[in-house]
């Protein structure tokens, strides 16, 4: 991604359906990467995939970037792949870069589409505290980009992946 198409998502002001804002959180806490991987499933759940940028204030959408310490262990591919992957299943394929804006630094995580079937999310990871509302990720949901607002959400129980997704017909005309 070149530096004139960064800036440009935010110049828009919002987050957009192939692109979903975090903020400079540590990698460490198991919270903030909690969140960072929901957005990650539900971009692998969406045609051509998409971007979760980090360094970007989530509700302000100001872009506050990373200090270098910090960004430092977001940058290394294959520990955060091995976490992304714990809570996905099939695998997530994303590439992983830093992007600079200003004068600040910031994680741009490209996701790629599912290759054949739905990431799941494989594992529950709770917000510490009592109660249910502080689940942030649930084993056996589908989460995808909601076509209605810009936010990763779950695919209702009720509604199977395979219900979710436009799928053209194998069955020819008539046939049972």
């Amino acid at each position: 991604m070149t530096e004139q198409e960064f800036e440009g998502l935010f110049t828009r002001g919002y987050e957009t359906n192939g692109v979903e804002f975090k903020g400079p959180g540590s990698r460490t806490d198991p919270t903030f990467l909690a969140g960072v991987i929901r957005a990650v499933l539900g971009m692998a759940n969406r045609r051509d995939g998409g971007f979760v940028i980090l360094g970007v204030e989530s509700d302000s959408l100001d872009p506050v970037g990373f200090d270098e310490a910090g960004i430092e262990p977001w940058l290394v591919y294959d520990e955060l792949s091995q976490k992304v992957n714990e809570f996905a299943s099939p695998s997530v394929r994303f590439d992983l870069e830093m992007q600079g804006l200003r004068g600040r630094n910031f994680v741009v995580v490209r996701v790629h589409e599912f290759d054949d079937i739905p990431i799941l999310c494989s594992r529950d990871y709770h917000r510490p505290g009592p109660g249910r509302a502080n689940q942030i990720l649930r084993r056996g949901a589908c989460y995808v980009r909601s076509r209605h607002k810009p936010e990763t959400s779950e695919i209702p129980r009720k509604r199977r992946c395979g219900s979710y997704w436009s799928w053209p017909s194998t069955r020819a005309s008539g046939s049972s």
